[in-house]
Formats: C-alpha cells, structure tokens, sequence
C-alpha cells in the first residue's frame, strides 16, 4: 500500500516538473528545443553581417542590395549575373524559381520588409515589395537599401528582373 502510494507521488512530481520546467526555462530565457524551434519572433537581420553589394535592375530602375554574409548569398552570387522572370504572389513580392537549389538557413522573421530579399525552400528567390507579418520561413539573402519606388518599378504582373555584383 505504502509503495503503490510513494509510486503515485512519484509519478505527479514527475510529470509536474515535465510541465514547468519548459516555462521555467523561457521566464529565465534558458534557450530549450522545443521553445526555440517555436520561436517565429526570431529576427532575421539581427545575426547576418552585411557585406558586398548586388545590384538589382527592373526596367530603367537600378536598386542597391546589401548581401548578408551566408552561404546562401555565396552560392547565389556564384550564379551571377542573371536575368529572370519574376512572377507575382499576393500583391506583396515577386518571385522565381533558381534553376539549382542553394543551402539553406530558414529564419521566421515573423514581419517581412519592402526591399526584403530572400530565398523560399532551397530554390526559390523572392523580392517583397510590401511590408506585412508572416509566419513563413525564408533565408535571408540581404535587403534593398533604399526601396522607394519598388513597388511601381515592379508592377502588378511578372516582371524581368536582374539581379548582377556590383556599386552604384
């Protein structure tokens, strides 16, 4: 009887502590799997390092682009320079799909921001020109350094796109 009892006891503290200790570990910022892995507030840019720059050119609009220093930008730049279709998706970006995959280093930045540049899955390149929030992951490519005019030099349908290393 006294065993079956010590068992029981056992067990609730067991299972107590499996159910606290996880918010335990956030209220103290203790960095925990299952807590990081759902984190979609992690920002984007906070750990990238800028680095050299690309130019983009939409019709007669040339934008300058600082690339974050990541092996998706080195792999991105060995493919350079490119001209490409860019197709529309929700009246917020523009995208296309690379014609080989590249590493990844999926983030949630949980807000995306005009001029934005980034990669969707492993192939797919996207240039957003709108701010919004999402809950999607991307890997950050670099951002367009004065985005004004974006959203008109890219239009409302698929636009021709180049993307080439280089400064203004």
């Amino acid at each position: 009887m006294k065993r079956k009892r010590t068992i029981k006891v056992f067990c609730f503290t067991a299972i107590l502590m499996c159910a606290l200790v996880p918010s335990l570990w956030i209220s103290m910022n203790i960095p925990d799997e299952r807590t990081t892995a759902e984190a979609p507030e992690q920002t984007v840019m906070e750990e990238e390092v800028q680095m050299e720059k690309m130019q983009i050119v939409i019709g007669q609009k040339t934008y300058s682009v600082s690339l974050y220093e990541n092996e998706t930008t080195k792999s991105l730049k060995e493919m350079l320079p490119m001209t490409v279709s860019m197709e529309e998706l929700n009246g917020n970006e523009k995208y296309t799909y690379l014609s080989q995959s590249l590493p990844t280093d999926r983030v949630y930045p949980g807000q995306i921001h005009t001029g934005d540049l980034m990669l969707y899955g492993s192939d797919c390149l996207v240039l957003f020109y709108e701010d919004f929030a999402t809950s999607y992951g991307y890997t950050p490519l670099g951002k367009v350094d004065d985005p004004a005019g974006l959203a008109e030099a890219v239009g409302s349908g698929a636009v021709e796109v180049t993307f080439q290393i280089g400064v203004e």
